[in-house]
């Protein structure tokens, strides 16, 4: 036995846990609730900034796809217009073939050259066949 069995009993030993130290946690849980709602406006402040560069983004790929649509037409007409004008160049060549072919021509000084020598094959081929019965020598 120790001696505090033969002391009588005064309350010294049989105390609970003081009751300040409830209030220290529940202070040390507000500091913690306090950090939380300071951390949780951090977050939401990150939240915005990046909601507000995702619209910037989209506001800007929006932009861009409405210049692309805007070169692809220019494109597509300036297609449709050299491809008029390749037509009307075909067309043109085509007539002024025909012309040349339809038009008299003089052959005399062809005929001169060619006794005289001096004919490429390109003035050759148009002694031959041609003939102008509407003249005479």
């Amino acid at each position: 036995m120790s001696i505090a069995d033969y002391l009588p009993r005064i309350g010294l030993f049989d105390r609970t846990a003081p009751r300040h130290r409830a209030i220290d946690e529940v202070g040390r849980l507000r500091h913690q609730l306090a950090g939380a709602e300071i951390y949780m406006a951090g977050q939401r402040i990150q939240i915005e900034d990046a909601e507000q560069e995702r619209d910037d983004a989209i506001e800007r790929r929006d932009i861009a796809e409405k210049a692309l649509a805007q070169a692809e037409a220019v494109i597509r007409l300036r297609d449709q217009t050299i491809a008029q004008l390749e037509r009307r160049l075909d067309i043109a060549c085509r007539a002024n073939a025909a012309a040349d072919l339809t038009q008299e021509l003089d052959t005399s000084s062809l005929r001169d050259n060619y006794a005289a020598g001096v004919l490429t094959l390109q003035q050759a081929h148009c002694i031959g066949p041609v003939t102008d019965p509407g003249r005479t020598q």
